[in-house]
């Protein structure tokens, strides 16, 4: 597993450019698992303060984006492929006639 690191906003705003740098640094140092811990170190940080960052917002007439939810339940965040699974069994099957002759 290699990380993504240093995409293009990162490299204007300096904020982002200093959590790269920190990002790989983790990285070079602990290797992916570190890198792993430290994301969910920073998602659980943010989180908890989420709350409080909502209120500040609120109280200045400010809204900050919904968070990205994971489905819930069994099929977790899968989605329904049905379509695309047809269309590649359509396409093997055709692979398959054009094989045969």
């Amino acid at each position: 597993m290699v990380p993504t690191l240093d995409n293009g906003f990162a490299s204007k705003h300096p904020a982002y450019r200093a959590l790269e740098a920190d990002r790989w640094r983790r990285f070079l140092n602990a290797g992916i698992v570190g890198l792993i811990a430290m994301e969910e170190a920073r998602h659980s940080f943010r989180q908890a303060a989420r709350p409080a960052l909502k209120k500040v917002l609120r109280a200045k007439g400010l809204k900050i984006p919904r968070l990205a939810r994971l489905g819930s339940g069994a099929s977790g965040s899968f989605l329904a492929y049905e379509d695309l699974n047809g269309r590649a069994a359509m396409a093997l099957e055709k692979l398959g006639h054009r094989e045969r002759g």
